[in-house]
């Protein structure tokens, strides 16, 4: 497996924030999904390695996507990153009480984003260039909350 065959998958955010983010995450594939019609991903080209959330303005409409996702048999066992303003860190914890989730606050840059997700889940766009041997199927959500600071 290649690097551009891990499968970023990326909702809530605005143009420019996913211009930003497929920038950082770059090599790595990513896809969007159209949260307004409530489509998280479902016509996905494979299963994603992570999930990029981008925290919304209410709250529960946080928390009611990444229990969707998390609901999911093709994405329960998948990696959250919540990527949030300095004001919310409340989502930002109720997202992690979920298993196998962390954030990051905005702004960030391609370093930060590839520490948090090495940080939280074991996986880096910046170390999956150098190794082909990057899975997208990082084992079930149990196994792995632990790992989550």
């Amino acid at each position: 497996m290649t690097s551009s065959d891990f499968i970023a998958l990326i909702l809530g955010a605005s143009q420019q924030e996913l211009s930003h983010v497929s920038e950082c995450l770059s090599p790595w594939r990513v896809v969007t999904g159209d949260l307004a019609n409530g489509s998280d991903g479902d016509s996905l080209p494979g299963r994603p390695g992570l999930i990029v959330v981008y925290a919304q303005k209410a709250e529960k409409e946080t928390l009611a996507i990444c229990e969707r996702l998390r609901g999911a048999p093709e994405t329960s066992s998948t990696p959250i990153l919540l990527v949030i303003g300095r004001y919310q860190i409340a989502q930002a914890h109720d997202v992690k009480r979920m298993g196998y989730a962390g954030f990051i606050m905005t702004p960030f840059d391609n370093e930060q984003i590839c520490n948090r997700t090495e940080e939280c889940f074991g996986i880096s766009p910046a170390r999956s260039s150098e190794s082909p041997n990057v899975s997208p199927f990082l084992g079930d959500a149990k196994q792995q909350d632990e790992n989550v600071p």
